[in-house]
């Protein structure tokens, strides 16, 4: 029996719709064994963002139109109908887009919308990161009449909205315009049919079909390129392939040999981001008795809330199961509020990392739209393939504070930390440093960045940094080196009391 999941489809836009048999709709398919867990399928009226370049433009809750899909395994089907009235004065822009669901209703919350602004996993346009510009893909246009003037072509730059578009007049009503040549294609169908593009760092590289000779060639060649801390840690890539290649020719087609040796060279680099892993085939080959059967029993919870005292503890393993953690999270800062806590401890000794996006939209929860949590001495980059070089991400407009249903919690918070707080956990304690005080015996364990994936012949998975996280000057802000503590302590049994009066004191 084929697998079911469910995908949600969200459409940004006015609630009043009215569908006959003219109605106009897009439509299309996308590959579902890459799209994240409670994905939700977005047309997002993009027009401010597009015009402006501002990543921190959303869209109100109160115009979303939802209705839910079941999909098979390898692909879905998305069928979007398009509003009769969009909302808005004049030309209106809009995309489609795949984003991830945070906070369960099939809604998309401005805390969400503010995050994934411009680095959803797939979308119909396509945008050239450090600026925002389209440099290609489709957009769905809408024009009240017929004095609207739109670019039918990038003109010499390549890029859509500049002084060189050549412009002609839309019709009256929607037109699909492909971008996809200097030449556009503008379409007045009542169903079209619409291609969504992954934007590349995003997507999972599979070079298993390769032998391994090859495969671990064309890996070089993506860390070379893609590698986010190369320079910072030195890197020589040649010279690796050339100390690594006598044993990958040695390993044969020796699936435990190769995983060894590409274990060994992830360790050389010394990034806690870079690691082989075996998938269940090749651990079943070095494990030979070990019973691989899956087991159907639930996940533990990651998050664990109590109160103590008065104060408030909260405790988190990992920054996952985004719908349960954030539905916790959020009960326990409105109890923690409502109750008057004098402070609140959030114990990240033993967390584990995770997904940075939940862990960034977890912090925002900390901040009032009086003093909200910006982005102003954080920078994101990754490998652009369009641009050929890093790009940093426009953060800056970016505000992430606590949702409107959510009292905002005012009172004192105490972060405990240590060298096992990795990754999305080391980004959620810095996020929160002028916030919260920090309390551990060392600083955290110096994994600064996000991970993809390469799927390597004899069932391995090599990860590695695409993401690099800087300050202004380009420093990484705690690859390597992780984050000290403002106050050394160490806590043995967390004593709410004791440590706020330890804090205070200091």
């Amino acid at each position: 029996m084929m697998k079911k999941i469910i995908i949600r489809i969200v459409v940004l836009c006015h609630l009043a719709v009215t569908v006959t048999a003219q109605t106009p709709s897009v439509s299309g398919k996308v590959d579902s064994t890459i799209i994240p867990e409670n994905s939700v399928v977005l047309l997002v009226d993009r027009t401010n963002f597009i015009l402006s370049g501002d990543y921190g433009q959303t869209t109100p809750e109160s115009q979303q139109i939802v209705s839910v899909l079941e999909i098979g395994t390898d692909d879905f089907a998305y069928h979007i109908d398009l509003p009769t009235t969009p909302p808005g004065n004049g030309l209106r822009l809009f995309t489609i887009e795949i984003a991830q669901n945070y906070f369960g209703p099939a809604t998309l919350h401005p805390l969400e919308q503010r995050f994934e602004q411009g680095t959803t996993t797939w979308q119909s346009i396509i945008v050239e990161e450090s600026t925002p510009t389209v440099i290609g893909g489709t957009l769905i246009v809408f024009t009240p009449d017929d004095e609207q003037r739109f670019p039918t072509g990038f003109g010499d730059d390549g890029r859509l909205f500049t002084e060189d578009d050549p412009l002609g007049t839309l019709p009256v009503g929607y037109t699909t315009i492909h971008m996809h040549s200097n030449q556009f294609q503008w379409i007045q169908k009542v169903e079209t049919v619409i291609e969504l593009h992954p934007i590349p760092n995003l997507i999972p590289i599979d070079y298993s079909h390769l032998n391994f000779v090859s495969a671990f060639d064309a890996l070089i060649a993506t860390l070379q390129q893609r590698y986010a801390y190369t320079a910072f840690r030195n890197i020589d890539w040649q010279a690796l392939q050339r100390a690594y290649q006598p044993r990958i020719i040695a390993a044969g087609t020796d699936p435990i040999a190769y995983y060894q040796t590409l274990s060994d060279m992830a360790l050389e680099i010394g990034d806690l981001h870079v690691f082989a892993a075996p998938l269940p085939e090749l651990v079943q080959l070095m494990n030979p008795g070990i019973d691989m059967t899956s087991s159907n029993m639930a996940m533990p919870s990651v998050i664990q809330v109590t109160f103590v005292d008065g104060y408030g503890i909260a405790t988190l393993d990992h920054f996952t199961q985004p719908l349960e953690t954030m539905a916790i999270w959020q009960d326990f800062l409105v109890a923690a509020t409502q109750n008057n806590a004098p402070g609140i401890i959030i114990d990240l000794r033993n967390s584990r990392g995770g997904d940075g996006a939940l862990a960034t939209i977890m912090a925002g929860h900390l901040f009032s739209d009086e003093n909200p949590l910006t982005f102003q001495n954080l920078l994101l980059s990754r490998y652009d393939i369009r641009m050929g070089q890093f790009a940093t991400m426009p953060l800056a407009n970016v505000q992430l504070y606590v949702p409107d249903e959510i009292p905002v919690f005012e009172a004192d918070i105490i972060i405990l930390t240590g060298p096992a707080c990795i990754s999305a956990c080391e980004l959620f304690t810095y996020l929160l440093q002028d916030r919260a005080t920090i309390v551990g015996t060392t600083a955290t364990a110096g994994a600064g960045g996000a991970m993809n994936v390469v799927t390597m012949p004899g069932y391995i998975h090599f990860y590695y940094t695409f993401m690099r996280a800087t300050d202004v000057q380009g420093q990484p802000v705690w690859e390597q080196n992780g984050i000290f503590p403002e106050f050394v302590h160490d806590v043995s049994q967390i004593d709410p009391i004791e440590l706020f009066a330890l804090t205070a004191q200091e």
